[in-house]
Order: structure tokens, then sequence, then C-alpha cells
């Protein structure tokens, strides 16, 4: 994901949402796209939004939970958290068929993970790292938006691959360069520990196994040299219990084979 700013101008407020009229509209009825797709999650693309109004169903977040087991769709959806005003925010959008029949299983699956392991902002029993703080989600009969965290700073493996630590990007002349910038092994350190310390929580205190932990899904809230990192994209993790061991093989065949 790119890097990025500020992208409000608090001269001017936004808007108040329609109570009534959200009820039967998608998630762009609450924020805006801002640009491209910048990546993906798995079964689906990621985009950058920044909200579009005042959202008058903050004080009944709950009250219209969102239902995705249910064979009848109309527009649902389920506030977890408020948004800030002064963030940016990443939407993830899957199409509901694109998977095959169990697709709804496993975007349920996916959004029930991320409400367990990071329920709320203000949670400090539970490591920053450990996934990223999940906003809103929104369905239709086509689709499900899941409003999330944004990463300003992009993924370990953009970082890694960047102009900064990439020789093949930098200008070289008949001499190689020896004086390649690399990752500072303190830095590579501190992000480890955070990681660690979430699959730790994970694994001990949730139960769940995350199956698909690689560079492209610990992202960076801050740019570098920030070491503030989540883990993202849990379309392929699973909850165990005593009666169910996951003996299946997962993983992206690039980091498993």
């Amino acid at each position: 994901m790119p890097v990025g700013g500020n992208l409000y101008d608090f001269s001017s407020r936004p808007k108040r949402c329609n109570s009534e009229a959200a009820l039967n509209e998608s998630w762009r009825h609450f924020y805006d796209l801002d640009g491209d797709s910048v990546g993906r999650g798995g079964a689906g693309k990621v985009f950058r939004i920044k909200p579009k109004c005042i959202n008058t169903l903050h004080e009944r977040k709950n009250s219209v939970p969102v239902n995705l087991s249910n064979g009848q769709f109309a527009s649902n959806f389920e506030f977890v958290n408020e948004f800030p005003l002064d963030k940016s925010l990443a939407v993830k959008i899957i199409r509901r068929f694109r998977g095959g029949r169990d697709t709804i299983e496993k975007i349920r699956n996916e959004i029930n993970i991320i409400k367990r392991l990071r329920p709320a902002t203000n949670n400090e029993d539970v490591p920053r790292t450990v996934a990223p703080l999940l906003y809103s989600v929104h369905e239709d009969d086509t689709q499900v938006a899941i409003v999330m965290e944004f990463a300003h700073g992009g993924s370990l493996y953009d970082l890694v691959y960047s102009e900064i630590f990439n020789r093949s990007l930098l200008p070289v002349g008949d001499i190689q360069s020896t004086s390649q910038p690399r990752i500072p092994e303190s830095y590579i350190s501190s992000v480890l520990y955070r990681v660690t310390d979430a699959l730790a929580f994970m694994h001990d205190q949730a139960n769940i196994v995350h199956l698909d932990i690689k560079a492209e899904n610990i992202l960076l809230r801050e740019p570098y040299p920030s070491s503030d990192v989540f883990i993202t994209d849990f379309g392929l993790a699973s909850h165990l219990s005593s009666t169910k061991p996951h003996k299946e093989l997962a993983g992206t065949p690039d980091y498993t084979g």
C-alpha cells in the first residue's frame, strides 16, 4: 500500500448520513474511493478510502449486524468501531461467488477472526500487531466490503524491494557500489519481535493459526523506519480446538514448496 498523508480538510466537516436511506445503500454510501487498487488481500482487492459522512448509526453500530450466512441478501452492514475522521482507511472487496460455493463461509470466518483478535481500539491486553483494527463490514447481493485500518508504510515486501534497499533500482556506473543500503538488523529484529509476539498471542490466547505468514501480509502502519506493523489477510486462518486440529497443507505455494 502506498505511503500517504492526511486526506482531510477540517474547514468543512463531513455531512451526516441518512440512517434510513443507508439501510438500502452499499458501502459506497459511507466511503469514497481514493484512487485505484493498492493491492490484493487473498481473494479480494484492497482500496484506499475516506469516510464520506459522519454516520448517525454510530449510536446503534451493533443493532444491524451483518449476517453472512443468510441466503436472502439485502444490503446489510455492521459498524464494529467508530471510524477516525482524520485517517485513511482500507477496504477489502470480495466478490461473493468468486471462490466457489464456500466463499461466504470463508468471508465470515475471516471477519470473525479479525473481530476476535482486535475487538476494540483501547484493548491493552491485545498486541497491536496481531491484526488490523476492523471498522465496519458491508455486504449486498454481489460483494462483501471489509473496512479496516490503512497501512501508510505499505507491506514488508514493498519495503524490501523499495528503491532504498533494492540494488537493481539504483544507478550504477562501471564500478559496482560497495555501499549498498541494507535494512538494519535492529529494524528486522524489532519487526520480528512484534510478529512473533503477535503469533504467540494468536496461538496461545485465541487458538488461531494464520497459515499464510509472509512479507506481503505484514504491513507497516507508518512509513519506514517505523516498525509498528500488523498482520493481515486472514483468509486461510483457522480456529483450532481439541477436537479440530489443522491437518491440511495451506499457505502460498512460493513459500510452502
